[in-house]
């Protein structure tokens, strides 16, 4: 589920101003890749094999703000700035398929609970304006973009499973 909703003010002829945000907002279940021991295709469970729990999941909820404003110079030069924010907020509680045990058969499987806060913070400034030389008409563009990125990653959860006995196995009671 997503919205995205913008606003563009034109102040005057050649100058303007947009305001932007997101919302996201997702609930899914996970669902890995199928193992092929020994790299042996013929040993590739059925794709209707499911290694992880029918309520593992993962949600990621995030929202963004952005203001973009551009100005129209003489002779088609123009200069824009753009700032953006964004933030995200994930969390998964799963199992993931790690291993595959010596008889090729039995997977071992990682406890894996985690949740991530991400924070962007971006700012691009660009310039351009025609110029000619002789015939060829050309179109300069100068530009510059910084930013930061931060991740807080907090995992709850990391255990591989058993490699052997009735805990080894996939289902209830493992």
């Amino acid at each position: 589920k997503y919205l995205a909703p913008s606003l563009t003010w034109q102040l005057s002829e050649a100058t303007s101003v947009t305001f932007s945000s997101e919302y996201r907002w997702r609930r899914a279940s996970q669902d890995f890749y199928l193992a092929a021991p020994n790299r042996d295709v013929r040993r590739l469970a059925s794709r209707e094999t499911r290694y992880q729990e029918p309520d593992d999941y993962q949600t990621e909820e995030g929202y963004s703000f952005g203001i973009t404003i551009a100005q129209h110079l003489a002779d088609d030069m123009s200069w824009k700035l753009a700032a953006r924010s964004v933030r995200n907020d994930d969390a998964s509680s799963w199992y993931d398929p790690v291993a595959v045990l010596p008889d090729l058969v039995t997977l071992q499987r990682r406890a894996r609970s985690q949740h991530n806060q991400r924070q962007n913070e971006y700012a691009d400034l660009s310039f351009s304006m025609p110029f000619v030389t002789g015939p060829i008409r050309h179109q300069l563009l100068l530009g510059m973009t910084a930013g930061e990125d931060s991740l807080d990653a907090h995992r709850k959860q990391f255990f591989n499973g058993a490699t052997s006995g009735p805990l080894s196995r996939p289902g209830s009671g493992s």
